[in-house]
């Protein structure tokens, strides 16, 4: 069956096909429709390997028109079409959703935290992974259950398993809890900790001061029109400390941790809601001197938004850290956003045009749906007319989009030292181009079923086939 997909036209020259390119990198991206998927509100999105193939699945939760609500798991194809699987993972909204292997079996389990259908009460599950994506719940915890929550893993310990931390309204107030694990998937509750803990709000942990342990960034609304955004440092085996670093305080938003500057160390973009000193919507960075201790960069120009989600990811194979941005505009027009925001290498950001369509209360996450080296974006949430979930797709000029190249095409020999022979049945001649698996061209060829190979270092490439307007791409290997 054919892929089916829509055509956003950007800033230089771009096609269905792609922008060819001898060196550089062009951007674009086109709505893919072959999926079905449900949109939804008070959302999470992620891409997960669940079942071990190589490819990134998704699971998605959130409010539907009615209940019950969302608990989707997807499976990808491998080319970047997704199915939805029948699961025992209850619907949930307002709700948090991490992956990592909890037992010690290799495989992706999860926790999910949130609003639960059954009953319409506070929810925290383990689902246990058996190593093909079918999610059981299990693990031995008396984690308590929460809503308007987040959960976040992490060795905090230096155990080498993962432990849970989750944060949310337990019925009667604000709870927030950290558990370790004993390698197994059995937890126990850590007493005597002095997190603050938060609704409507992010936990996220990293190595903040370089001393190679997990340290924890928590913000969110405390009540009464209040919020924080604290950081505690992890003394290496469990034990963390708050700091005095000052940042705005945010809830309704989001909260991430990457190197911005490429100096090594984790910097934070937050965004969200500030009622408590009547600032209103935030979008901020603020960068680390190594140590640990921040300084806002004052000439960041983000839309301030709210109802807000935040992620990160190489988006141009530039090697440096870019910005996904979904929210509602609080400084502006009003309306839902999608943004992607280019890094020039050293914290500083410009907004990259696309087509995306903009949600708010949502979520929106990079990833590799369809295993061709780039990240493309998948988004849910409210968009202005209803509700939404969208995957939009890279077009990177090893994207091919539906003008893959239908004949049947063989390589031989691959692996190989030395050429490397592209046979059709039509006998036909191609233009070849050779890339590294950044998505750097490194050869080019006109005219040819051959491609000489011998000169390059050893390694996975990958070779894009272009016959008039259509191409295909496959996997090389020099050995």
């Amino acid at each position: 069956m054919k892929k089916t997909t829509k055509t956003i036209i950007t800033s230089l020259c771009f096609t269905a096909l792609l922008c060819l390119s001898n060196n550089s990198y062009s951007q674009g991206f086109a709505q893919d429709f072959f999926s079905n998927f449900k949109g939804s509100t008070n959302s999470t999105v992620d891409f997960a390997d669940v079942n071990g193939d190589g490819a990134n699945d998704l699971f998605s939760t959130g409010q539907l028109s009615a209940a019950p609500h969302l608990s989707d798991l997807l499976i990808n194809n491998g080319s970047g079409v997704f199915t939805s699987t029948t699961n025992s993972i209850t619907g949930i909204r307002f709700s948090g959703v991490a992956f990592a292997d909890l037992d010690g079996d290799t495989d992706l389990d999860m926790v999910v935290v949130g609003q639960d259908d059954v009953g319409v009460k506070e929810s925290t599950v383990i689902y246990i992974n058996d190593g093909s994506g079918v999610y059981t719940a299990g693990g031995t915890h008396s984690i308590t259950p929460v809503r308007s929550s987040d959960v976040a893993l992490a060795d905090v310990d230096g155990d080498s398993d993962i432990d849970i931390l989750v944060s949310g309204w337990d019925g009667g107030g604000r709870a927030i809890e950290l558990h370790t694990n004993d390698g197994t998937g059995t937890f126990t509750k850590v007493n005597g900790t002095t997190f603050t803990g938060v609704t409507n709000g992010t936990l996220r942990f990293a190595d903040i001061d370089g001393d190679n342990d997990m340290d924890l960034f928590i913000s969110g609304d405390i009540g009464g029109s209040n919020e924080v955004t604290e950081l505690y440092l992890n003394n290496g085996s469990g034990t963390f400390t708050i700091t005095t670093d000052s940042f705005t305080n945010v809830k309704k938003g989001d909260l991430e941790l990457a190197d911005l500057d490429g100096d090594g160390d984790i910097d934070v973009m937050l965004s969200g809601i500030n009622d408590g000193s009547s600032i209103g919507a935030v979008t901020e960075i603020y960068f680390n001197n190594g140590s640990g201790v921040f300084t806002r960069d004052l000439t960041a120009t983000f839309t301030q938004l709210s109802a807000s989600s935040i992620d990160f990811g190489d988006v141009d194979k530039d090697g440096d850290i870019d910005v996904l941005l979904t929210g509602k505009d609080d400084s502006g027009s009003g309306v839902a956003e999608t943004q992607i925001y280019k890094n020039d290498g050293s914290g500083k950001f410009t907004l990259l045009s696309t087509s995306i369509t903009g949600v708010r209360s949502g979520d929106g996450k990079f990833g590799d749906s369809d295993k061709d080296g780039d990240l493309d974006v998948i988004i849910t949430g409210w968009d202005e007319s209803g509700r939404t979930m969208e995957l939009w797709i890279n077009d990177s000029p090893l994207s091919l989009k539906d003008n893959a190249l239908s004949v049947d095409i063989k390589l031989y020999p691959n692996p190989s030292n030395d050429v490397i022979s592209v046979n059709s049945k039509t006998g036909q001649l191609f233009n070849l181009q050779l890339f590294n698996i950044l998505g750097k061209e490194i050869k080019k060829v006109e005219k040819s079923n051959k491609i000489n190979i011998s000169s390059l270092a050893k390694g996975t490439y990958l070779l894009k086939i272009n016959s008039n307007d259509a191409s295909v791409v496959k996997k090389i290997i020099k050995n």
